[in-house]
């Protein structure tokens, strides 16, 4: 596994630095002196998708490019090293070498690939003793400085053109900002006056809604306190609720099925708060028990109080805390079973 990845990443190098070099073919890098595509077939994995499009064009990207392949070679020193070590290694008992007849020979391809390639990029670099004349390296970097300074004078150019283009626009923006100062003053004018004209019938309607709640609440209390608590005032308004339905056995019997779920309900599980609360707008309380005269006075004389759910005016049975007020608690929870007691009967009589 480890010589089939060395291999690998050494193609791989090979093939960038060649594709390089056909690319730049007079920037006098060396040519390869090995010209085999491959050490093996698998070696090739990932380099041969390699295309001249890949290679870069500018001098600073090739540079770097040169400067990733010299530092990917040294990295993989060490395991050329233990490579080259090992091809040279003879088993002991039968004098012959250590790899067996096929891996000795790609290793030592593997080591050709390496140290031509090594050599080809020692020489780019200057490195090589033996060298004449200046190295590729030295072209490269003189055609990026050339670069660099092409781009530092066009970006020089660009700031003075942006720098002329931002006085003439800082100029007319001066003249707008005169303008829309004075578009603006009369606008907030009239704005003031619209806002001064919303307040004005904003108060207005608060006003209005403030006397139609005061109004809603004082006739809500006014009817609370016309209600008997307690199971007289259930048998009070069982008996309203049914005379009121005398005459359509059906919604009564409806009526008084849907009072007895209700109770029922709470008696089984006082603690579940949801059934101990019932919207004044529920669509469905309000066809079955809330329409008829009675349906909703039960509610208030088994004990049940007007509140909020989100906002919205409900039917609540607020419980007491049991362990601070058990008297309280088991006069509530009396009054909720007496109730049901009553419905049942009416139930039964049906």
């Amino acid at each position: 596994m480890e010589l089939r990845t060395t291999e690998k990443e050494v193609n791989e190098t090979r093939c960038v630095y060649n594709l390089l070099r056909e690319r730049h073919s007079d920037w006098n890098f060396p040519p390869l002196a090995i010209v085999e595509s491959s050490v093996t077939s698998t070696a090739l994995d990932g380099a041969s998708g390699r295309d001249m499009a890949t290679v870069p064009d500018d001098p600073k990207s090739v540079l770097n490019v040169l400067k990733g392949l010299r530092n990917k070679l040294s990295i993989m020193g060490p395991n050329i090293l233990k490579f080259q070590a090992r091809s040279h290694l003879m088993d002991p008992i039968t004098g012959e070498p250590r790899y067996g007849p096929a891996t000795q020979t790609r290793v030592l391809k593997l080591l050709q690939m390496y140290d031509d390639v090594n050599k080809c990029l020692i020489a780019v670099f200057g490195e090589d003793a033996d060298r004449c004349g200046l190295p590729a390296i030295e072209q490269v970097r003189l055609l990026a400085q050339q670069q660099e300074q092409h781009e530092q004078l066009r970006l020089q150019q660009e700031q003075q053109q942006r720098e002329l283009e931002h006085f003439a626009k800082q100029e007319e923006r001066e003249r707008h900002l005169r303008e829309a100062s004075r578009k603006q003053r009369e606008r907030q004018e009239a704005e003031e006056r619209q806002r001064q004209e919303r307040a004005r019938q904003y108060e207005e309607g608060r006003l209005v809604e403030q006397r139609a709640r005061e109004a809603t609440e004082q006739a809500d209390r006014d009817w609370l306190a016309s209600i008997t608590k307690g199971p007289d005032g259930v048998r009070e308004q069982f008996c309203i609720l049914l005379e009121a339905t005398k005459d359509d056995p059906v919604a009564q019997k409806v009526a008084v099925k849907s009072l007895h779920t209700i109770f029922k309900q709470i008696t089984s599980k006082p603690e579940e708060v949801n059934f101990r609360r019932i919207r004044r707008d529920h669509e469905r309380f309000n066809e079955d028990v809330g329409r008829h005269a009675g349906g909703k006075e039960i509610l208030v004389a088994a004990g049940f109080e007007l509140g909020a759910i989100d906002d919205v005016s409900s039917f609540i049975s607020k419980e007491p805390d049991i362990e601070r007020d058990m008297n309280g608690w088991s006069g509530w929870f009396e009054l909720l079973k007496e109730t049901l007691r009553i419905i049942e009967e009416q139930l039964m009589d049906s």
